[in-house]
């Protein structure tokens, strides 16, 4: 299999000789102008609780992160069977694209890329790729940490850490909403990260053979693993110099298999 970037001709040539690259963020491909790249629900979602009765400790915890609406103590909500929705918060995850093939043919090449890029490079060593670009990102955010005010304390940010998720997009045009029932109400929380918010797009998406790296910023300690709003929603996108990258204009196999999303907690 083929792993390719599409860039503008114009950043190529930075790309190869000096590993110049630019990881988007989830808000970015949300707002992009061009309709053929642009997916509105990128990182969005709702929770629907399909329970019967629904205390204030359950309630508060499963939707007031973004819907600012608390119950009193003691109260509760018997909806009965009638599902109840409300938006959970979307984190602005650092994100990279890139497509997959093992057709190099011109058509095959232009249907992947949408018509838009005619120029492209070969991920030689995925595995390297993703290393190198995660020692950076994780030192990026490390230098936003200490230049701006955070819930990150000096004590905590040995405790920081950044995971890289790598999946191919898994195409289909289920609901991303996320069920909560008597069964896991008390588990459920919506800052637990789901691939159905980054690795899942609609068939109309299907031609771009997408594979998509994220990065995670967490924080942890010994209650577990807490998911760090970084980068912060208003950042789009992080430049990086990066010297080399594995990477290259002559076609080269991808000797690491990338997985389909199985639409699973990532954390």
């Amino acid at each position: 299999m083929y792993y390719l970037k599409f860039l503008a001709e114009k950043h190529l040539e930075s790309a190869l000789d000096k590993g110049a690259i630019r990881i988007g963020t989830i808000n970015y491909y949300r707002k992009i102008e061009d309709d053929t790249r642009q997916d509105t629900n990128e990182g969005l979602g709702e929770v629907i609780w399909k329970g019967h009765k629904l205390s204030m400790e359950d309630h508060n915890r499963i939707f007031t992160f973004t819907e600012r609406i608390k119950m009193i103590n003691g109260w509760s909500i018997e909806n009965k069977g009638v599902p109840l929705k409300g938006s959970y918060p979307n984190f602005n995850v650092y994100t990279f694209c890139f497509s997959q093939s093992d057709n190099l043919e011109d058509s095959e090449l232009e249907r992947i890329s949408g018509g838009k890029d005619s120029s492209y490079y070969f991920i030689e060593d995925l595995p390297e790729f993703v290393r190198i670009l995660t020692k950076e990102i994780y030192r990026a955010g490390i230098d936003f940490i200490n230049n701006n005010p955070t819930d990150v304390t000096p004590d905590l940010l040995k405790k920081v850490e950044v995971i890289d998720t790598v999946y191919a997009i898994n195409y289909n045009d289920s609901s991303k909403a996320r069920i909560v029932t008597e069964e896991n109400v008390k588990t459920f929380h919506p800052s637990l990260l789901h691939p159905q918010d980054f690795f899942q797009k609609h068939t109309s998406f299907s031609s771009e053979q997408e594979i998509r790296i994220i990065w995670l910023f967490v924080l942890k300690d010994e209650n577990g693993i807490k998911p760090i709003n970084i980068p912060i929603p208003e950042i789009e996108h992080l430049d990086l110099i990066t010297g080399k990258l594995p990477i290259s204009r002559t076609a080269v196999k991808n000797g690491f298999k990338v997985k389909v999303s199985p639409l699973k907690n990532i954390i």
